[in-house]
């Protein structure tokens, strides 16, 4: 069963009908494909391969490629968007030429992880707090 919203309109206009799920699929894909850039840039600003990513986010490699033909998921466009402003804050705070290297190794303030298994693990916010408190100069 369809649900149609239809909007009033002025009496010079036709009234407009708007089918919900046609309005659902086509914000999907809109959002899918914006996940797909998104996507391209923190594996750019990482330098990520794609089994990288995949533990990034704990899924396959495969689903990986099928996100980069197909679009991202709507329900992992959040943490990719959070990746992302990771990224960015990471490239204007730190050399941007750096930061594969710096992700890839393991460092004492994450107990001998590196920031990509911290991520996987607990997801960036104890990477975003590790990044204000080192610009505050608020120690460990």
């Amino acid at each position: 069963m369809t649900k149609a919203l239809a909007v009033k309109a002025p009496p010079r206009f036709q009234p407009l009908k708007i089918n919900a799920e046609t309005m659902n699929e086509t914000f999907s894909r809109i959002y899918s494909k914006h996940g797909v850039r998104t996507l391209g840039r923190v594996r750019k600003a990482f330098a990520l391969t794609r089994t990288e990513v995949a533990r990034l986010f704990n899924v396959t490699p495969e689903a990986v490629v099928k996100w980069e033909r197909n679009g991202v998921p709507v329900r992992r466009l959040a943490e990719l968007d959070r990746c992302f402003q990771l990224a960015g804050m990471m490239q204007r705070r730190l050399r941007p030429d750096r930061l594969p290297t710096l992700v890839r190794t393991p460092a004492a303030d994450f107990n001998n992880r590196t920031v990509l298994d911290v991520i996987a693990e607990s997801g960036t916010q104890p990477v975003f707090d590790y990044m204000r408190r080192v610009a505050s100069g608020v120690p460990r």
